[in-house]
């Protein structure tokens, strides 16, 4: 993916996390993600940041809350024991390359879920982003 903008390099990169976690909707949420400082101007700082935040960390995470909503969240078991279902997402990123010249990453998701500690699904997905400065 080519991003706009960008005529210097970037000087930093800093590792941002989130976690989110609800009991009421049983899903645990942690995401890393890098976010690069700019070594010239601060107007660099919206261009790949502003992409990796919104198109990749904030749409997988709503992706991801949507497609659980509609989830059945508690069915009980033979004993009356609560079989709930606890959803996962995480997602982590890979710098391929870094160069003054190139910004190459490699985003993996994985999601999952389980009942009472019983892992039961997962798939991954990877999505690349790169930019040319």
């Amino acid at each position: 993916m080519a991003f706009k903008g960008a005529s210097a390099g970037y000087s930093k990169l800093v590792d941002k996390r989130i976690f989110e976690s609800s009991q009421e909707n049983n899903y645990i949420i942690s995401a890393n993600y890098p976010e690069f400082q700019p070594a010239a101007s601060e107007s660099l700082n919206e261009s790949l940041n502003k992409y990796i935040y919104d198109d990749i960390i904030f749409e997988n995470i709503s992706a991801f809350k949507d497609e659980i909503a509609g989830y059945d969240k508690e069915q009980n078991g033979r004993d009356g024991e609560s079989l709930a279902w606890q959803y996962g997402l995480t997602i982590e990123y890979e710098v391929i390359t870094y160069t003054d010249k190139v910004v190459s990453l490699l985003f993996t998701e994985k999601r999952n879920r389980d009942r009472n500690g019983w892992f039961t699904y997962s798939s991954s997905a990877n999505k690349a982003a790169q930019k040319t400065l």
